[in-house]
């Protein structure tokens, strides 16, 4: 069988396991054949946090004796745990309406295997540790699950904006929150909360761009708790003097000009002006339309940053 192809972004998949060389012992393998981030979490405690957490995980892969807890001094009975922890995965799916596939990798496979082989599929270490193909199958058929997945199907299609996410160092929520708007995008399920997680978005982007470029969003445009001030933001990459409501001036532009091109500015006005009115608003047809289309200008947003550096002109 050959290899399953996989996107240039690397596949994270969390293996939950009290054993840190299996985890070493798979890593390298994991990442040269198939393009897999191998995630490590040492009880079932640290794995449901970074599930939690981290929406880049596709699958997990649990051990079949191992630590609920961080403390604990023994590991709990093979299937007890691995009942424990695909209770609480399966609480944590209905609670994010997202699933894993799942898979259990145990020395208790003779024991586990009657019990558990029609909830989970389990594999044995030992024939891992000897037998390429049994570990070459446990990869392959994680990754064709994950293929047919919510989360596989939108971060590979924008993947290019997850990566940007990365390489720009974006705040650390930015990557949930942009992947909340594509799935609400995609699969016409925006209701008016989701208006304001891509406005929360927008802002988080202003953040960026003041720590990038403090040119594009100067201090003059944050609230003093630090959030940003939508209409003054926008004023000033027009290059418009800042005025309170009653005309009066409150701080002139240092050149007059816009900072950015037309186009671009035209997106950040479409966006802000689309969640102010719809987050407010009933969605329906007519907003998840509406939705589309701002979540789109938030990219084409995104697509001017990415190119942007400090040292060109504005």
């Amino acid at each position: 069988m050959n290899p399953v192809s996989h996107p240039k972004a690397a596949i994270e998949i969390l293996m939950i396991d009290d054993d840190k060389q299996q985890h070493e012992a798979l890593t390298n393998y994991a990442a040269i054949q198939y393009g897999v981030m191998l995630l490590y979490a040492r009880t079932l405690d640290e794995g449901m946090q970074l599930l939690q957490n981290n929406r880049r995980i596709l699958a997990v892969i649990l051990d079949g004796k191992g630590l609920i807890y961080k403390h604990q001094t023994g590991a709990t009975a093979s299937e007890a745990f691995v009942h424990e922890a695909l209770t609480r995965i399966a609480v944590l799916e209905t609670k994010l309406n997202k699933t894993w596939p799942k898979c259990v990798l145990t020395a208790w496979y003779g024991f586990l295997i009657n019990s558990l082989g029609s909830r989970v599929k389990v594999y044995d270490k030992k024939e891992i540790a000897l037998d390429e193909a049994v570990k070459r199958s446990m990869f392959e058929n994680l990754l064709l699950q994950t293929a047919d997945s919510k989360a596989h199907i939108i971060r590979q299609k924008f993947g290019a904006y997850f990566a940007m996410a990365h390489s720009k160092a974006m705040p650390q929520d930015f990557d949930a929150k942009l992947y909340q708007c594509l799935e609400k995008m995609e699969y016409n399920t925006a209701e008016q909360s989701h208006f304001n997680t891509l406005r929360s978005l927008y802002e988080l982007l202003f953040k960026k761009m003041h720590s990038t470029d403090e040119r594009l969003a100067p201090v003059s445009v944050f609230h003093p708790a630090g959030n940003v001030n939508l209409d003054w933001s926008l004023r000033h990459l027009r290059g418009w003097d800042i005025k309170g409501k009653n005309g009066q001036l409150i701080m002139a532009h240092p050149t007059g000009m816009a900072l950015l091109p037309e186009g671009t500015i035209a997106c950040f006005a479409f966006v802000k002006d689309i969640c102010n009115a719809y987050s407010h608003l009933a969605t329906g047809h007519m907003g998840q339309h509406m939705y589309k289309a701002a979540v789109h200008a938030y990219l084409a947003i995104l697509d001017w940053f990415e190119a942007y550096t400090p040292t060109a002109k504005p």
